[in-house]
């Protein structure tokens, strides 16, 4: 990210790759929506345009037994 001059201020890089195990996260680039209880709700890999993230935020927010996630 460096040498392309990249600034970006959500991005969590794992050299480890504990996350990725931890997870089942093994593509680049992967997003992970994450509920209010701190719980994997939903695992994207791949490139994600505004759409589908759009998509899976709302999938997130959508009440589930009259309860947010």
């Amino acid at each position: 990210m460096a040498q392309q001059k990249l600034k970006l201020d959500n991005v969590f890089t794992d050299r480890a790759r504990e996350v990725g195990r931890r997870t089942g996260s093994f593509a680049m680039p992967t997003t992970l929506f994450y509920g209010k209880d701190g719980r994997l709700f939903l695992r994207h890999m791949g490139e994600l345009d505004r759409d589908g993230l759009d998509t899976r935020l709302e999938m997130l927010a959508a009440p589930v037994n009259g309860f947010k996630r």
